[in-house]
């Protein structure tokens, strides 16, 4: 036998798996879209992520940042409305403190500028 012999039918191997495999992943693939679209999105990690987003872009940029400082330490927005009022505008005073030295470090940060002055 020859090597173009033995190379043809290793290629007709190949072929066959390879036509074999397509409609098995196919199938696969088609199966799992299938039950992830009769799967509610809210089973699936216990959140809607599109609904999340929907949420996320209503907000304005101040209770994005709100947000953001409250999970950064470890508080969720309804742990903070829960406080009572004084907690709260401790919070507030802490977090209007963290954000404006956040802002200068980041005026002083700026290559050409010195305390938010263009020198």
């Amino acid at each position: 036998m020859s090597i173009q012999g033995i190379a043809g039918q290793a290629m007709g191997a190949y072929a066959a798996m390879a036509a074999n495999y397509r409609p098995s992943a196919q199938l696969r693939t088609a199966a799992a879209m299938a039950a992830a679209a009769a799967t509610p999105a809210a089973t699936i990690g216990g959140t809607d992520p599109v609904q999340e987003f929907r949420n996320y872009m209503k907000e304005t940029p101040a209770q994005r940042l709100e947000d953001s400082w409250l999970a950064a330490h470890h508080l969720t927005r309804q742990q903070y409305e829960a406080m009572s009022p004084q907690e709260r505008e401790g919070i507030q005073k802490q977090m209007a403190t963290e954000l404006k030295e956040q802002v200068k470090q980041a005026a002083l940060a700026k290559p050409g500028r010195k305390g938010g002055i263009l020198v």
